[in-house]
Protein backbone atom coordinates (compact mmCIF):
# COMPACT_ATOMS: atom_id res chain seq x y z
CA UNK A 1 0.00 0.00 0.00
CA UNK A 2 2.20 2.77 -1.30
CA UNK A 3 0.70 5.93 0.16
CA UNK A 4 4.11 7.48 -0.51
CA UNK A 5 3.17 7.29 -4.19
CA UNK A 6 0.32 9.74 -3.73
CA UNK A 7 0.88 13.08 -5.36
CA UNK A 8 2.15 15.88 -3.15
CA UNK A 9 -1.05 17.91 -3.51
CA UNK A 10 -3.22 14.96 -2.51
CA UNK A 11 -1.00 14.19 0.45
CA UNK A 12 -1.28 17.72 1.76
CA UNK A 13 -4.93 18.43 1.06
CA UNK A 14 -6.90 15.30 2.05
CA UNK A 15 -9.70 17.00 0.15
CA UNK A 16 -11.26 14.03 -1.64
CA UNK A 17 -13.39 11.29 -0.07
CA UNK A 18 -10.88 8.57 -0.92
CA UNK A 19 -8.04 10.56 0.66
CA UNK A 20 -10.10 10.93 3.82
CA UNK A 21 -10.91 7.21 3.73
CA UNK A 22 -7.25 6.23 3.32
CA UNK A 23 -6.25 8.54 6.16
CA UNK A 24 -8.99 7.13 8.43
CA UNK A 25 -7.96 3.58 7.52
CA UNK A 26 -4.33 4.40 8.31
CA UNK A 27 -5.19 5.92 11.69
CA UNK A 28 -7.42 2.97 12.59
CA UNK A 29 -4.68 0.47 11.74
CA UNK A 30 -2.13 2.56 13.64
CA UNK A 31 -4.28 2.66 16.77
CA UNK A 32 -5.10 -1.05 16.56
CA UNK A 33 -1.50 -2.18 16.05
CA UNK A 34 -0.39 0.05 18.89
CA UNK A 35 -2.95 -1.68 21.11
CA UNK A 36 -1.67 -5.07 19.95
CA UNK A 37 1.84 -4.07 21.04
CA UNK A 38 0.47 -3.04 24.43
CA UNK A 39 -1.30 -6.40 24.84
CA UNK A 40 1.79 -8.32 23.72
CA UNK A 41 4.18 -6.59 26.11
CA UNK A 42 1.76 -6.66 29.04
CA UNK A 43 1.39 -10.45 28.76
CA UNK A 44 4.83 -11.42 27.39
CA UNK A 45 6.21 -12.48 30.76
CA UNK A 46 3.47 -15.12 30.97
CA UNK A 47 4.58 -16.75 27.71
CA UNK A 48 3.37 -16.90 24.12
CA UNK A 49 0.17 -18.70 25.09
CA UNK A 50 -0.81 -15.65 27.16
CA UNK A 51 -0.02 -13.32 24.24
CA UNK A 52 -2.14 -15.48 21.97
CA UNK A 53 -5.00 -15.53 24.48
CA UNK A 54 -5.21 -11.74 24.76
CA UNK A 55 -4.16 -10.64 21.26
CA UNK A 56 -4.72 -13.58 18.92
CA UNK A 57 -8.20 -12.62 17.72
CA UNK A 58 -7.25 -8.99 17.12
CA UNK A 59 -4.05 -9.95 15.29
CA UNK A 60 -5.99 -12.30 13.02
CA UNK A 61 -8.61 -9.61 12.36
CA UNK A 62 -6.05 -6.92 11.52
CA UNK A 63 -4.05 -9.16 9.20
CA UNK A 64 -7.25 -10.18 7.43
CA UNK A 65 -8.38 -6.56 7.09
CA UNK A 66 -5.02 -5.74 5.54
CA UNK A 67 -6.31 -7.52 2.43
CA UNK A 68 -8.21 -4.27 1.88
CA UNK A 69 -4.87 -2.85 0.83
CA UNK A 70 -4.94 -5.16 -2.17
CA UNK A 71 -8.34 -3.72 -3.05
CA UNK A 72 -6.95 -0.21 -2.62
CA UNK A 73 -4.39 -1.04 -5.30
CA UNK A 74 -6.88 -2.84 -7.57
CA UNK A 75 -9.33 0.09 -7.61
CA UNK A 76 -6.62 2.73 -7.97
CA UNK A 77 -6.90 4.35 -4.55
CA UNK A 78 -3.12 3.97 -4.33
CA UNK A 79 -0.53 3.45 -7.03
CA UNK A 80 0.75 0.12 -5.75
CA UNK A 81 0.99 -3.01 -7.85
CA UNK A 82 -1.90 -5.25 -6.69
CA UNK A 83 0.09 -8.46 -7.13
CA UNK A 84 3.10 -7.17 -5.20
CA UNK A 85 0.80 -5.95 -2.43
CA UNK A 86 -0.89 -9.36 -2.27
CA UNK A 87 2.45 -11.16 -2.04
CA UNK A 88 3.57 -8.91 0.82
CA UNK A 89 0.37 -9.48 2.80
CA UNK A 90 -0.32 -13.13 1.99
CA UNK A 91 2.42 -14.62 4.17
CA UNK A 92 0.93 -13.12 7.31
CA UNK A 93 -2.61 -14.08 6.32
CA UNK A 94 -1.33 -17.60 5.68
CA UNK A 95 0.27 -17.79 9.13
CA UNK A 96 -2.72 -16.48 11.09
CA UNK A 97 -5.33 -18.60 9.29
CA UNK A 98 -3.68 -21.78 7.99
CA UNK A 99 -1.14 -22.20 10.78
CA UNK A 100 -2.16 -20.51 14.04
CA UNK A 101 -5.93 -20.70 13.64
CA UNK A 102 -5.69 -24.31 12.44
CA UNK A 103 -3.12 -25.42 15.04
CA UNK A 104 -3.43 -23.13 18.10
CA UNK A 105 -0.79 -25.14 19.98
CA UNK A 106 1.80 -23.67 17.59
CA UNK A 107 1.21 -20.32 19.31
CA UNK A 108 2.05 -21.69 22.77
CA UNK A 109 5.63 -22.92 22.28
CA UNK A 110 9.05 -21.26 22.36
CA UNK A 111 12.03 -22.25 20.23
CA UNK A 112 14.91 -21.61 22.60
CA UNK A 113 17.98 -19.92 21.17
CA UNK A 114 20.92 -22.32 21.60
CA UNK A 115 24.16 -21.52 23.43
CA UNK A 116 22.53 -19.01 25.78
CA UNK A 117 23.14 -21.19 28.80
CA UNK A 118 20.89 -22.66 31.45
CA UNK A 119 20.48 -19.31 33.19
CA UNK A 120 18.79 -17.72 30.17
CA UNK A 121 15.17 -16.66 30.59
CA UNK A 122 12.84 -19.52 29.54
CA UNK A 123 10.98 -17.14 27.20
CA UNK A 124 14.14 -15.98 25.45
CA UNK A 125 13.58 -17.50 22.03
CA UNK A 126 11.39 -17.41 18.96
CA UNK A 127 7.64 -17.79 19.30
CA UNK A 128 4.23 -16.43 18.41
CA UNK A 129 4.90 -13.61 20.89
CA UNK A 130 8.07 -12.43 19.13
CA UNK A 131 6.23 -12.65 15.81
CA UNK A 132 3.42 -10.41 17.06
CA UNK A 133 5.88 -7.91 18.53
CA UNK A 134 7.88 -7.75 15.28
CA UNK A 135 4.68 -7.29 13.25
CA UNK A 136 3.37 -4.71 15.70
CA UNK A 137 6.46 -2.52 15.58
CA UNK A 138 6.74 -2.83 11.79
CA UNK A 139 3.10 -1.86 11.24
CA UNK A 140 3.15 0.96 13.79
CA UNK A 141 6.19 2.47 12.10
CA UNK A 142 4.73 1.95 8.63
CA UNK A 143 1.35 3.51 9.37
CA UNK A 144 2.95 6.43 11.23
CA UNK A 145 5.04 7.13 8.15
CA UNK A 146 2.00 6.89 5.86
CA UNK A 147 -0.08 9.20 8.06
CA UNK A 148 2.66 11.83 8.09
CA UNK A 149 3.12 11.44 4.35
CA UNK A 150 -0.56 12.00 3.69
CA UNK A 151 -0.44 15.17 5.80
CA UNK A 152 2.43 16.39 3.63
CA UNK A 153 5.25 16.38 6.19
CA UNK A 154 7.36 13.41 7.24
CA UNK A 155 9.85 14.17 10.04
CA UNK A 156 13.31 12.88 9.17
CA UNK A 157 13.38 10.70 12.29
CA UNK A 158 10.15 8.96 11.23
CA UNK A 159 11.58 8.41 7.76
CA UNK A 160 14.85 7.11 9.19
CA UNK A 161 13.06 4.62 11.45
CA UNK A 162 10.81 3.57 8.55
CA UNK A 163 13.83 2.63 6.45
CA UNK A 164 16.06 1.30 9.25
CA UNK A 165 13.97 -0.74 11.69
CA UNK A 166 13.68 -3.60 9.18
CA UNK A 167 17.30 -4.54 9.95
CA UNK A 168 16.02 -6.03 13.21
CA UNK A 169 12.28 -6.44 12.71
CA UNK A 170 12.40 -8.32 9.40
CA UNK A 171 14.73 -11.15 10.56
CA UNK A 172 12.83 -11.38 13.86
CA UNK A 173 9.46 -11.53 12.11
CA UNK A 174 10.53 -14.01 9.43
CA UNK A 175 12.30 -16.34 11.87
CA UNK A 176 9.30 -16.23 14.21
CA UNK A 177 6.90 -17.02 11.34
CA UNK A 178 9.09 -19.97 10.35
CA UNK A 179 9.10 -21.12 13.97
CA UNK A 180 5.32 -21.26 14.29
CA UNK A 181 5.10 -23.03 10.92
CA UNK A 182 7.63 -25.55 12.24
CA UNK A 183 5.63 -26.05 15.46
CA UNK A 184 2.45 -26.68 13.47
CA UNK A 185 3.94 -29.28 11.13
CA UNK A 186 3.60 -32.39 13.37
CA UNK A 187 -0.12 -31.76 13.82
CA UNK A 188 -0.62 -30.95 10.14
CA UNK A 189 1.15 -34.19 9.24
CA UNK A 190 -0.62 -36.44 11.76
CA UNK A 191 -4.13 -35.11 11.09
CA UNK A 192 -3.86 -34.62 7.33
CA UNK A 193 -5.39 -31.17 7.83
CA UNK A 194 -6.05 -29.31 4.55
CA UNK A 195 -4.70 -32.30 2.62
CA UNK A 196 -6.43 -34.08 -0.24
CA UNK A 197 -5.16 -37.62 -0.47
CA UNK A 198 -5.54 -40.38 -3.01
CA UNK A 199 -7.49 -42.37 -3.96
CA UNK A 200 -10.06 -39.82 -5.07
CA UNK A 201 -12.14 -39.02 -8.13
CA UNK A 202 -9.62 -36.48 -9.38
CA UNK A 203 -6.64 -38.83 -9.06
CA UNK A 204 -4.83 -35.96 -7.35
CA UNK A 205 -2.79 -35.89 -4.15
CA UNK A 206 -2.02 -32.82 -2.05
CA UNK A 207 -0.13 -33.05 1.24
CA UNK A 208 -0.47 -29.76 3.09
CA UNK A 209 2.27 -30.61 5.60
CA UNK A 210 4.65 -31.22 2.69
CA UNK A 211 3.50 -27.96 1.09
CA UNK A 212 4.04 -26.07 4.35
CA UNK A 213 7.54 -27.50 4.79
CA UNK A 214 8.99 -27.35 1.30
CA UNK A 215 6.95 -24.80 -0.64
CA UNK A 216 6.32 -22.29 2.14
CA UNK A 217 9.15 -22.68 4.65
CA UNK A 218 12.01 -23.60 2.33
CA UNK A 219 11.08 -21.86 -0.92
CA UNK A 220 8.87 -18.89 -0.01
CA UNK A 221 10.72 -17.97 3.18
CA UNK A 222 14.29 -19.27 3.03
CA UNK A 223 14.84 -18.74 -0.69
CA UNK A 224 13.08 -15.42 -1.22
CA UNK A 225 13.55 -13.65 2.13
CA UNK A 226 17.21 -12.76 1.46
CA UNK A 227 16.18 -11.25 -1.88
CA UNK A 228 13.55 -9.08 -0.21
CA UNK A 229 15.98 -8.13 2.57
CA UNK A 230 18.61 -6.90 0.10
CA UNK A 231 15.86 -5.06 -1.81
CA UNK A 232 14.90 -3.23 1.38
CA UNK A 233 18.56 -2.35 1.95
CA UNK A 234 18.73 -0.79 -1.51
CA UNK A 235 15.44 1.06 -0.86
CA UNK A 236 16.90 2.43 2.37
CA UNK A 237 19.99 3.67 0.59
CA UNK A 238 17.83 5.29 -2.07
CA UNK A 239 15.44 6.94 0.40
CA UNK A 240 17.87 8.14 3.06
CA UNK A 241 20.70 8.84 0.64
CA UNK A 242 18.38 11.10 -1.33
CA UNK A 243 17.33 12.88 1.83
CA UNK A 244 20.96 13.54 2.79
CA UNK A 245 21.74 14.75 -0.69
CA UNK A 246 18.90 17.27 -0.52
CA UNK A 247 20.14 18.58 2.81
CA UNK A 248 23.58 19.10 1.36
Amino acid sequence: IAYSHLSRDRRMALSTPKDVYLFAYTLAQLAATGYVLYLAFSSFSDGPSAVYAVAGDLVRLLQTLSLLEVMHAVFGLVRSNPFNTLVQISSRVYVVWFIINAVPSAATKVLRIPYLGDDAHPLLGLSYATMVIAWGFAETIRYTYYACSMLGSVPYFVKWVRYTAFYVLYPLGISSELTVCYFANPTLRSTGMFSYRMPNAWNFDFDFAFFNTYCVMLVAYVAFSPMLYTHMMSQRKKALGGAKAKKQ
